[in-house]
């Protein structure tokens, strides 16, 4: 699920009382934090994951070398902060 849907999803709590929808956005964006954001808070460019949720593997392809850290998803941090 993208990032950006988790207003939509707390929009959807507010506007049904329905806590649910909150609670899905939450729990995606707990799952997003620890599969894309490292101890040091930058993030990887891509992460794969299983069909059952667990990551399979995590990579960077930005710039010239994969263990360059990409410190960008923007999105992801301003949607985990608020």
């Amino acid at each position: 699920m993208p990032q950006m849907n988790l207003d939509l999803l707390y929009l959807a709590t507010e506007l049904t009382g329905d806590r649910k929808y909150a609670e899905a956005a939450t729990s995606q964006a707990e799952k997003t934090m620890n599969s894309h954001v490292r101890p040091d808070f930058t993030t990887y460019h891509v992460v794969n994951m299983n069909r059952d949720g667990t990551v399979d593997s995590c990579f960077t392809h930005q710039g010239e070398c994969p263990a360059v850290k990409s410190g960008g998803f923007v999105t992801l941090y301003s949607r985990l902060t608020l």
